[in-house]
């Protein structure tokens, strides 16, 4: 046999002692795992205004901010769309006024749903029967409302 033949023929006996020396200083070990993390959450706030920010997809769209003021302005329920339905006097002077199917007094305060499914939060200031006016205040707003017999 010929020396080159014989320098193959050990070959794999020196492949095993080069790999357990590797492994011996830690080259063969795998990397310890990064613990299980959820991904990250993409969050898109809508702007109100164009120096906020801007569609990427349509950047010379309006859209978004007529939806940001669209629903800062819907949200708001109106202070117009309470109705007194009858104001009661009973027997001993007192007032009393059905305002959108709620009843308040004088100093009264409840929240009160309008024909579009909205809360107001209202007070009773004022009844005056003879007049046929229930004022309510509402937040800073304060409105006369007027009954009518015909509703």
């Amino acid at each position: 046999m010929n020396r080159g033949a014989q320098s193959f023929k050990n070959l794999p006996a020196m492949l095993v002692a080069v790999s357990l020396a590797g492994m011996a200083n830690g080259f063969a070990a795998p990397p310890a795992s990064a613990p299980d993390l959820p991904p990250p959450k993409s969050v898109f706030t809508l702007p109100s205004k164009p120096q906020e920010g801007r569609d990427p997809f349509f950047p010379d769209s309006t859209r978004p901010y007529e939806e940001a003021v669209a629903a800062t302005t819907s949200n708001v329920p109106s202070i117009t769309d309470l109705i007194v339905k009858t104001i009661l006097v009973n027997e001993h002077g007192q007032a009393f006024a059905l305002i959108n199917d709620q009843t308040f007094g004088v100093g009264d305060e409840a929240d009160v749903v309008t024909h579009a499914g909205r809360r107001i939060h209202i007070q009773c200031m004022d009844i005056n029967a003879a007049k046929g006016t229930v004022t309510v205040e509402a937040g800073d707003a304060i409105m006369t409302l007027t009954y009518s017999s015909s509703q």
